[in-house]
């Protein structure tokens, strides 16, 4: 069934500020490493102070050569979907690299999925200001392209931090209705999941409509709740998954969970 997964404005706004403090903080930590002619100390490990967490955040963005990171690179077997008949591929891109006419399709399938709870919320549906959101600098895309080359499904998300923790939230979420319930769903799930864990996020957040209660019941087989900071009134619900805590990421291959 087709999703959406829309950030709350708390969060957009947070965003913008935790992008200038981000980039103020590392200006800041490559002045004194500088200075003290100190190495980079970063490690891989979970729980450390707020300058790890944003260096990691920042290898998280970038490759080793400031270029956006292919986040799919760690992950060959999960760039390709076989099940039930159905075979895909899946790639990752940034900004510099999708074309009007690949935003176009995007925003084609976004709008068929979702443009009709937009237009039922109180938010109503902008397609011009959610095409200027699939375009923000720091979004990163995830595609799901058949072997005929068409779309069947994307997820836009972006890594930031929020307080002390580091998030990996998803923006859009979304399946073409003709390749629906194959298991395409939970496989770009468990990618998004494994991505996060392998740059030690400490959660996954998202936000959905309250009358999408099929999409509700997808998160909450992938271990998502009501996040806390989730607004009490309005259509809409935050929701998160917190990582580190014991739980492994949710097998695409699980015959006992939801799918879109």
């Amino acid at each position: 069934m087709p999703m959406n997964y829309r950030r709350s404005r708390r969060v957009l706004f947070l965003n913008t500020l935790v992008r200038r403090k981000v980039r103020a903080k590392l200006a800041l930590r490559e002045l004194v490493q500088q200075s003290m002619g100190e190495e980079d100390s970063w490690s891989s490990g979970y729980g450390s102070d707020e300058g790890t967490q944003v260096d990691l955040l920042n290898k998280s963005l970038t490759d080793e050569n400031g270029n956006p990171r292919d986040v799919l690179v760690e992950f060959p077997e999960l760039g390709r979907f076989r099940k039930n008949g159905l075979r895909a591929k899946l790639f990752c891109h940034s900004s510099d690299d999708l074309t009007d006419r690949d935003y176009e399709q995007l925003m084609e399938l976004l709008e068929r999925n979702m443009a009709s709870q937009y237009r039922e919320s109180s938010w109503g549906w902008d397609r011009a200001k959610k095409m200027n959101e699939l375009r923000d600098e720091d979004i990163r895309v995830i595609t799901i392209v058949g072997d005929d080359n068409s779309l069947l499904g994307f997820s836009s998300f972006k890594f930031s931090q929020e307080d002390d923790a580091i998030v990996l939230y998803v923006h859009e979420f979304q399946i073409s209705g003709h390749v629906a319930r194959k298991g395409l769903g939970q496989h770009l799930m468990n990618l998004l999941e494994r991505v996060a864990r392998f740059w030690r996020m400490d959660w996954i957040m998202l936000t959905i409509f309250n009358a999408n209660t099929v999409a509700r019941s997808f998160y909450e087989s992938q271990g998502f709740i009501r996040d806390s900071t989730s607004p009490e009134l309005g259509d809409h619900q935050i929701m998160s998954k917190k990582l580190f805590e014991g739980v492994e990421a949710v097998d695409s291959s699980s015959e006992n969970s939801e799918d879109m």
